[in-house]
């Protein structure tokens, strides 16, 4: 088995005719920690570590859990896709962000609720001071009813 002196990677052409299943770890496994939150998102997902490039996988099993599976990324570091090297919670963040089980149908709904909500408390706010407005200019006309017209201290009307 050779390796690359810098990158660490089993040679290539090792895994030519090796079956691409049998090219995950059986033995490599995440923490159940993780695993456990990730399959709260999707009980379909799993983590498996590919051997060739020495990574782990998200890999999601489109019939159930049978032996067929599908990789749905590699852990890598690459900030563009907005993966990372190695195992943690920034998976599970990314889950929740690619929106697997289409949580986002009614994203629609819930921003036209917020918007409602925000619409609203604008509303109140400026019926409050529509209200405080009113009453201050309803000051001088009310001292003119309480004193009257021919009072003898005569404040601007």
């Amino acid at each position: 088995m050779k390796h690359y002196p810098t990158l660490g990677i089993i040679e290539p052409s090792r895994w030519f005719g090796v079956p691409y299943v049998h090219r995950y770890s059986h033995y490599m496994t995440a923490p159940d920690r993780l695993l456990k939150e990730i399959q709260k998102i999707d009980p379909l997902l799993d983590l498996k570590f590919f051997l060739p490039k020495e990574k782990w996988h998200v890999v999601r099993y489109p019939n159930g859990r049978s032996a067929e599976f599908v990789r749905v990324w590699e852990c890598s570091e690459n900030p563009n896709l907005g993966t990372r090297d190695g195992l943690g919670d920034w998976i599970i963040d990314a889950l929740k962000m690619g929106d697997l089980q289409g949580a986002a149908e009614n994203r629609i709904e819930e921003i036209d609720a917020h918007n409602a909500a925000i619409e609203a408390a604008n509303d109140r706010e400026l019926d409050a001071q529509c209200r405080d407005f009113a009453e201050e200019m309803r000051k001088p006309l009310q001292r003119l009813e309480d004193e009257g017209p021919n009072a003898t201290h005569r404040k601007v009307f």
